[in-house]
């Protein structure tokens, strides 16, 4: 009809109302694209945003969790006098319920229940002479080579069966951070200024003979001139410093330092990581005197079965003798008046 426009044809997938009727979007409406195109825009904003939300949130636990941790060996470095006193008050309240099994007092009394809390602080766990630790609690610290430091012992305190399940200790934990901080702060002052356990406190002491105290299998060796002896223990001596330190540098090497070695208690080195076995053989118990290191030189790894001790031994009755004496000279020297 005539004065009638035809209505101009719509393509498919195109309305002229809508805003995507853009050229540029034809080609993401016709497929499906824009849709597509706006999800994975908006999945990648939110993927973002939550892995930042996540980071964020895991920062701030650890962060929370090393905050109550070292809450307790730390805040007492930080606080007044008036609140530390107040802090040792309740400290020693907290530790009444430990003297039922453990000695607090400078005696250091083994008890049956319970080794001596005098002077624990910054020692090696397991070692205290004259208490009989049962084997599994020594294969435990032997193999986590486990020191009383403060957060060890504020980590034993909050949960003692996470370390040793089948600990025979009576009292169950110290569950509150406070009282926690409270006890170590007191424990910290059961001291008496030395390292008096460490240096072997309870091991006797000995009043060295002139030559080595030895079975009576080598006691031909001990007619030898002292000067003799002396040379061969040096010379024997060089076969230890591949592993031991024999100065008074105390350094722990692959094997304890030997300075002061004569009349030690065995496995009492502060800082040094004693294997399982030569924890459960010796049990707190062995003491170095001549006697022992002149059978234990023979054979190390007879004497004590599974230690890491790589040395095969000293065979040589005599050789033996002379390295003893040598090591007994391996101490600090009296000064003359």
């Amino acid at each position: 009809m005539l004065g009638l426009r035809p209505k101009p044809r719509q393509e498919e997938g195109h309305s002229p109302s809508s805003w995507i009727s853009f050229p540029v979007f034809q080609t993401f409406t016709k497929t499906g694209g824009l849709n597509s195109y706006i999800f994975s825009v908006n999945y990648r904003r939110l993927s973002g945003i939550g892995l930042a939300v996540t980071l964020v949130a895991v920062g701030a636990c650890f962060l929370l969790a090393q905050l109550f941790e070292d809450h307790g060996q730390r805040s007492h470095k930080t606080v007044s006098v008036a609140d530390r006193d107040a802090f040792l008050v309740r400290g020693r309240q907290v530790a009444l319920a430990c003297i039922g099994c453990h000695d607090l007092s400078p005696r250091r009394h083994p008890s049956r229940n319970g080794p001596p809390l005098w002077g624990i602080i910054d020692q090696p766990a397991g070692r205290y002479p004259g208490f009989a630790y049962s084997g599994e609690f020594l294969a435990i610290v032997g193999q986590n080579c486990l020191v009383w430091t403060e957060g060890a012992l504020s980590r034993f305190l909050t949960h003692p069966r996470a370390l040793h399940p089948d600990t025979l200790m009576k009292h169950s934990s110290v569950g509150n951070p406070r009282e926690r901080r409270d006890l170590l702060l007191y424990l910290l002052t059961l001291t008496d200024g030395k390292a008096a356990a460490s240096a072997g406190a309870s091991t006797p002491s000995r009043s060295p003979a002139p030559t080595a105290n030895v079975p009576g299998e080598a006691e031909a060796s001990l007619e030898g001139n002292q000067a003799d002896l002396m040379e061969i223990g040096i010379h024997e001596a060089e076969k230890c410093r591949a592993c031991h330190d024999l100065t008074d540098r105390q350094r722990n090497l692959v094997g304890p330092h030997l300075w002061g070695v004569v009349g030690r208690t065995a496995g009492w080195v502060n800082g040094y990581c004693y294997s399982v076995p030569f924890l459960q053989k010796t049990g707190q118990k062995l003491v170095w005197d001549e006697q022992s290191l002149y059978l234990f030189l023979a054979a190390p790894k007879t004497f004590i079965p599974g230690t890491k001790m790589l040395f095969d031994g000293i065979p040589k009755a005599e050789y033996r003798v002379g390295l003893i004496n040598y090591l007994r000279s391996l101490k600090p020297q009296r000064s003359l008046p």
